[in-house]
């Protein structure tokens, strides 16, 4: 099992890459129709759900592929850690981080593949209730790994900058992420995500079109922290 050691890398790159793909081919596929608003409810700036429906079969399996090779990159890692062939755990709860990482990044793989399937406008509530689980989940995986880099750079003098160069660009991220999501839930809950006739109503078609930028922002932010394992991985 030594090559995993030499080739892990490549896991976080192909999570990134596919990843990408997934969203920045539903842009392209939303201008290829026009830029339309795809229900009466839309603003003139739609949500990824709203091309995703559309275009759901794109939408379904780029995101189960990201999810299968999130689960892969994370796996991958809480085994490089265990055999040390990476800064391995020294403290038990440095473990315990890292299973709950591997955890939560399981489910919110998971939810990425059932808010996939379950479109946004057949299955409005499971859509929704779905994506916010993901993002809680993945973020509690994000949460966990910080801590968990945190904690090794402070029992792991060799490799310390950069256990901890990754950790601060990981919280950043986090961070980032978390206030667009709170600008974003302020955005949707103004207008309930709907802009009915929104030629004729530009308060809701701005701000509704406000919170799905937000939503697309944070699906570029995850590309960063998916990215950053790369060098968490790099042998």
């Amino acid at each position: 099992m030594l090559w995993i050691h030499y080739w892990a890398f490549l896991l976080p790159v192909i999570t990134t890459a596919v990843w990408l793909v997934d969203i920045i081919g539903l842009l392209v596929l939303w201008s290829r129709d026009g830029f339309p608003q795809y229900v009466e409810s839309d603003a003139s700036f739609v949500f990824i759900s709203d091309v995703g429906a559309v275009h759901n079969t794109w939408f379904i399996i780029f995101s189960v592929l990201t999810g299968v090779f999130f689960i892969a990159t994370m796996a991958t890692e809480r085994y490089l850690r265990s055999t040390r062939r990476i800064p391995g755990s020294i403290k038990k709860r440095q473990t315990i981080y890292d299973i709950f990482c591997v955890f939560f990044a399981v489910l919110g793989a998971l939810f990425l593949g059932l808010l996939s399937g379950f479109n946004d406008q057949d299955y409005p509530q499971i859509h929704w209730s779905c994506a916010l689980l993901f993002i809680v989940c993945t973020g509690l995986a994000v949460l966990f790994q910080i801590l968990e880099l945190f904690s090794l750079a402070h029992h792991q003098p060799n490799s310390i900058r950069h256990l901890k160069w990754a950790a601060v660009f990981k919280a950043t991220l986090l961070i980032a992420a978390f206030v667009v999501l709170v600008v974003f839930v302020g955005l949707y809950a103004e207008c309930r995500g709907d802009a009915p006739t929104f030629a004729t109503n530009t308060h809701c078609d701005h701000v509704v079109s406000g919170a799905a930028a937000c939503e697309w922002i944070c699906g570029f932010l995850l590309t960063f922290f998916w990215a950053s394992m790369t060098v968490d991985l790099w042998p």
